[in-house]
């Protein structure tokens, strides 16, 4: 069906990023490891899944450490909790892991956290005691704060160990409450936009065979999502 269309690559995105395995010709070393993808795209004849969400996750957090005056690009022995258990936790775990931090996952349904952190060989902690979690690293990977329920978040602000990294997968808004009670307590944060455009822009390359526009796509990203609210407010 997909070849009737005349497109040569396809985006996928939640809740589809592991039933669209069912529909690719092969997945990727990565992707078949992640049991998720966010590309697919059109090679030798073949419909290929790869998953670019890994990589992209890996540049924010590492460009977050860059940033942050009391951590080190390294993490090794690192501990790093995930909120969550879908396509995204899996993908961000798996790279994170393979990189040799010490990751703990939560999520709030326990047999999905607890399956994805066997999957891992990681540690799991129930969604109700995620906030005894004194990790170096807090990667939010649910759905919570995003638009238009901006006023939730996945994790109190007086749980946040203020020397910690704090990364929220939501794009938008690009300031999350997450986000914003972290930076007041002092963390070093990355939104969900540096993330978005590093993944956005490796499927541009994959589905082009050119450089992405990174600059360009995150400003019309940016742009997007504010008519959008402006547009949610006024109706």
């Amino acid at each position: 069906e997909f070849d009737k269309l005349g497109i040569s690559g396809y985006s996928v995105t939640i809740p589809h990023k592991e039933a669209v395995l069912d529909f690719c010709d092969a997945p990727d070393e990565l992707t078949d490891l992640i049991g998720a993808a966010n590309t697919l795209y059109r090679h030798d004849g073949q419909w290929i899944a790869t998953n670019t969400d890994a990589s992209a996750a890996l540049d924010s957090i590492m460009l977050g450490l860059s940033q942050s005056p009391t951590s080190t690009p390294d993490l090794v022995g690192r501990k790093v909790l995930i909120l969550g258990a879908g396509g995204v936790a899996r993908a961000i775990g798996r790279a994170l892991c393979d990189k040799g931090a010490a990751v703990v996952v939560a999520n709030r349904s326990r047999e999905r956290g607890k399956a994805l952190a066997a999957e891992l060989g990681c540690q799991h902690v129930m969604w109700e005691n995620r906030g005894a979690e004194m990790c170096e690293i807090l990667i939010n990977c649910t759905s919570v704060g995003m638009f238009p329920k901006m006023n939730e978040t996945p994790f109190e602000a007086h749980w946040l160990n203020e020397s910690a990294l704090v990364f929220d997968t939501v794009y938008n808004p690009e300031q999350t409450l997450l986000l914003k009670e972290a930076r007041e307590r002092g963390c070093t944060v990355v939104s969900g936009v540096e993330m978005f455009v590093r993944q956005a822009a490796r499927q541009f390359e994959l589905f082009t065979g050119q450089a992405a526009p990174i600059d360009y796509m995150a400003e019309t990203m940016r742009r997007a999502m504010s008519a959008a609210r402006g547009a949610a407010s006024a109706s």
